[in-house]
C-alpha cells in the first residue's frame, strides 16, 4: 500500500498491482475529502512506480472521483 507520508492522505484501496521492465506499478484509491455524508467523500486515484528496493521512482495522481460514483475501468 502506499505510505501516507507521501500524500498526506488516507488510503482506501489498492486497485491495481504488476510488475514490467520499470518495476512494480501500484493504482491505489486515497481519501482527498472527507465530507459529511460518507457517499460524497472525494477519492482520487493515484499510480506510484516503484524500484526493486520499493524506493518510489514516479507518483501520478490519475484521477478524481465521488465515492458515491461507479468505478469505471479503463477502456469502459
Amino acid at each position: 500500500m502506499l505510505n501516507p507520508a507521501l500524500t498526506g492522505l488516507k488510503p482506501e484501496c489498492v486497485t491495481r498491482a504488476f510488475r514490467d521492465e520499470l518495476g512494480w506499478h501500484v493504482r491505489a484509491e486515497m481519501l482527498e475529502l472527507a465530507r459529511g455524508a460518507a457517499s460524497a467523500d472525494v477519492l482520487a486515484e493515484y499510480e506510484v512506480l516503484m524500484g526493486d528496493e520499493g524506493e518510489v521512482l514516479n507518483l501520478e495522481r490519475r484521477h478524481t472521483r465521488l465515492r458515491a460514483d461507479s468505478v469505471h475501468e479503463e477502456g469502459t
